[in-house]
């Protein structure tokens, strides 16, 4: 292929076919991969809370006193990304609900639906997303010091 070719291919503008076909691509993507996340971050944190309970009645029954703070931040942790991520599932569906009543408006008026503008509860499910993640990472950190403090000999 001479370079003429490949600069007119490299400069090419897609079609709306080819638009369309990517960006359904990419929302089935999208959709999928937080689905999964859900899944994850619900199935972890409950598992995480229930290992951690586990631990400290059979491995360390009588912890340092000075470490019980660690356990109770894991604890609370853990039950704050389950709540956000249970949240998030709520949220999730009102922004989908919010979008297609915009769609639903730009179709009906003949206008072109406003998707650049973030949404509340889009805004908000990242938002809790994000936190319940965070929160899930905190619960470990808190968990995994109170671990090593208590087996520690």
């Amino acid at each position: 292929m001479s370079d003429t070719n490949k600069s007119e291919e490299k400069n090419r503008y897609l079609t709306a076919a080819e638009y369309l076909s990517c960006r359904d691509g990419y929302d089935k993507a999208e959709l999928e991969v937080s689905g999964r996340y859900d899944r994850w971050i619900l199935t972890l944190s409950g598992g995480a809370l229930a290992i951690s309970i586990v631990f400290s009645d059979k491995i360390a029954p009588i912890p340092a006193a000075h470490t019980l703070h660690w356990l109770e931040w894991s604890w609370f942790s853990f039950v704050l990304s389950l709540l956000g991520g249970l949240v998030s599932l709520l949220t999730s569906q009102s922004a989908i609900r919010e979008q297609r009543c915009e769609l639903d408006k730009a179709f009906q008026e003949r206008q072109t639906p406003s998707d650049r503008t973030a949404k509340r509860f889009t805004c908000l499910t990242n938002l809790l997303n994000w936190g319940s993640a965070l929160a899930f990472m905190a619960g470990v950190f808190c968990l995994c010091i109170f671990a090593v403090t208590n087996t520690a000999k």
